[in-house]
């Protein structure tokens, strides 16, 4: 019984040492991320770090930095007040809509509770309830956020925090940045020598990966 990567040899896809051993580095860390794709896509030679999502997030986070460095007392005063003006908008309207679907969940609790349901049902009587009580909006919650939202705060305190995290954000994605590079170095390095080898022993083809 052929395995996925003896199958190719069994097609008649895979004639030779050096292209079934090309083929098997798709089981391992340095070629994982085209083990799916057909034989038709070759191993790469060269690796380039996946690290867009991660330079990205650093220009944001240094942007952001730089804006708070640059910002006045009474402008970042005036961005806290605008936020917590939209915080408590955002809270009103979630307490508002948690109210109008609880009043649904009541009326449909209450209902359950006056049927009259026979020995065979109130199982099922039963069920509809737990569905009802664990499904219920938590009132007490979002009277707690409207409350929070409402409260006002230590602005320089909050600035402290806010500049804490962007300078955690930078430290992150510069650190994975740095794995990530470092990591298809390393890459690169072992399929440059794996190639090396290969061509001692085998010579050069024209299967040869890019």
């Amino acid at each position: 019984m052929p395995t996925g990567y003896t199958a190719y040899i069994e097609d008649g896809d895979i004639t030779t040492g050096r292209d079934f051993i090309l083929l098997c580095t798709r089981a391992f860390g340095v070629a994982m991320d085209i083990r799916d794709e057909p034989l038709s896509v070759p191993t790469p030679k060269v690796f380039e770090p996946d690290i867009k999502y991660y330079t990205d997030s650093l220009e944001r986070a240094i942007a952001e930095k730089a804006r708070l460095s640059e910002m006045t007392k009474d402008e970042w005063h005036l961005e806290c007040v605008k936020d917590r003006e939209k915080r408590i908008i955002e809270a009103k309207k979630h307490y508002e809509d948690d109210l109008k679907l609880d009043k649904k969940y009541l009326k449909i609790k209450h209902e359950i509770e006056e049927w009259n349901a026979p020995d065979n049902c109130k199982e099922i009587k039963k069920f509809a309830l737990e569905q009802i009580k664990i499904s219920r909006p938590d009132l007490n919650h979002a009277h707690e956020w409207l409350i929070l939202a409402e409260q006002e705060i230590d602005e320089d305190e909050r600035f402290d925090i806010h500049m804490k995290s962007i300078e955690w954000d930078i430290a992150y994605a510069r650190e994975h940045i740095a794995e990530e590079t470092k990591r298809a170095k390393e890459k690169t390095q072992f399929m440059k020598e794996l190639c090396d080898s290969l061509k001692e022993s085998f010579g050069e083809s024209e299967t040869d990966i890019s």
